[in-house]
């Protein structure tokens, strides 16, 4: 009976060997990470928290910001998303230096990838640029599925320049409103200041374009689906749309959107086709516009009537195209479909559509959406 038991265990150990021995393999990463251009009286006590698919592996010792610090932690070899930030002592709190936390820009390196082999990850995070420069000296790739592989192994660094410059432009762009944006597992986010915020599907955004003069951009969805969440409205919409009430460099918009677009999705512009190719789309689009939404407001001089309404009107909301900060979604007058509001306007204004009474007697300018003439129901 001992024997059999024994023969039993022997086969049992070298069937299940294999198993525990790849479960037990690891690799070992060291992060080495300094902060360069540190601002005098800012050199914060700091430490980097290392993460391995959400579960902590590691945290470095404390030093300046300005010293060069590093960090080995153990991979389990496979398929893993890692995750390093860096924290800082403030007023005798650690805190995340991150966006939401009012910092300059996100101290932080996420790569999802097959670690196969040891590996030496430096970071650089620099506080002029606001931007983390990474250099790995294997690069962390994946093999399982090429799609995941293109858009999440690529290094942060390789687009978070780009995101810096339009996060910076946002800082004053309608006075904050938009808050920033952030790149996570292949979605745009917009943090709005409110605390709300827009999610859209990366590879399902086309080119950023004027779609009025001076006063609004909109990023487009490439598909006929709506790609764009919005915690606003609760709903999905066509479009992302950056916009405010005075003429603003739509061009410098168009630029920073565009460059962060191409830097994430790995193109290469050229100087030549590329140019032309985008223009081109972006003429396409506007075509496809105009047959889905009002047509485009008469010059300045002519009266409101020549649009087809005016003041009195009642006209019903047929399809909103994207978020507006105007929409007051727990109003009855603006934010869904089917909506029937009186326009309460004389003048026509090529930035919005018109403006409108809430219930609270507050007047608000709105736009972005296809209006239909109630028949029969015409004001003055």
């Amino acid at each position: 009976m001992k024997k059999t038991i024994f023969v039993l265990l022997s086969f049992l150990s070298i069937c299940l060997a294999p198993a525990f021995a790849k479960a037990q393999q690891k690799v070992s990463v060291t992060f080495k990470f300094v902060t360069i251009n540190t601002i005098s009286g800012y050199d914060h006590v700091s430490k980097l928290l290392v993460y391995c698919d959400d579960d902590k592996i590691g945290e470095s010792s404390q030093k300046l910001q300005s010293v060069a610090n590093s960090i080995t932690v153990k991979v389990p070899k496979g398929n893993h998303t890692v995750k390093a930030e860096l924290w800082a002592l403030y007023k005798g709190t650690w805190e995340v230096r991150t966006l939401a936390n009012n910092y300059s820009f996100d101290f932080e390196y996420t790569k999802t990838g097959n670690w196969k082999v040891n590996n030496t990850i430096d970071l650089t995070f620099d506080i002029n640029d606001e931007v983390v420069n990474v250099t790995e000296k294997i690069p962390v790739t994946s093999d399982d599925d090429e799609e995941v592989a293109e858009s999440n192994t690529k290094s942060k660094g390789s687009y978070a320049t780009e995101l810096a410059k339009i996060n910076k432009f946002l800082k004053t762009f309608d006075d904050g409103y938009y808050g920033y944006l952030e790149i996570i597992d292949g979605y745009l986010y917009d943090r709005f200041k409110s605390g709300k915020y827009s999610k859209s599907e990366i590879k399902y955004l086309g080119t950023a374009y004027e779609d009025t003069y001076k006063r609004k951009v909109v990023i487009p969805c490439t598909s006929s689906k709506e790609c764009v969440y919005s915690t606003y409205t609760d709903s999905y919409h066509k479009t992302v749309t950056f916009s405010q009430s005075t003429d603003f460099n739509t061009s410098e918009l168009i630029t920073l959107l565009n460059n962060l677009l191409d830097a994430y999705k790995g193109v290469k512009s050229s100087k030549g086709n590329d140019n032309d190719d985008r223009e081109e789309n972006a003429k396409s689009r506007q075509k496809t516009v105009k047959t889905t939404k009002p047509p485009p407001p008469p010059p300045v001089e002519e009266p409101a009537s020549g649009i087809g309404f005016k003041k009195g009107d009642k006209i019903k909301i047929v399809d909103i195209y994207s978020y507006d900060k105007h929409y007051d979604t727990k109003s009855k007058y603006i934010g869904k479909t089917g909506t029937i509001i009186t326009i309460d306007y004389d003048d026509w204004d090529e930035s919005y559509f018109g403006k409108v009474k809430l219930s609270t007697g507050e007047t608000v300018e709105f736009n972005d959406f296809l209006p239909e003439l109630v028949k029969g129901a015409k004001g003055n």
